[in-house]
């Protein structure tokens, strides 16, 4: 059965999107290193989800400076 045919509040997501959206909560964690945070930035920016760097900084909160 359709989860979301019966809650109007559901998106459906496609698997980029769902790996885009867990990198997103992982950046939003304030403990990571600066390494994890380059990485995972990296792996958002592959996805392709993002149609660019200032895209995924909005996503985030931060400036482009901190996405490049």
């Amino acid at each position: 059965s359709d989860v979301c045919s019966s809650d109007p509040n559901c998106i459906k997501l496609n698997e980029s999107q769902l790996l885009s959206f867990s990198i997103v909560e992982n950046l939003q964690r304030v403990n990571l290193t600066a390494l994890e945070t380059a990485i995972a930035i990296n792996r958002a920016l592959d996805t392709k989800v993002f149609k660019s760097e200032t895209h995924l900084a909005k996503a985030l909160g931060k400036t482009p400076a901190f996405i490049s």
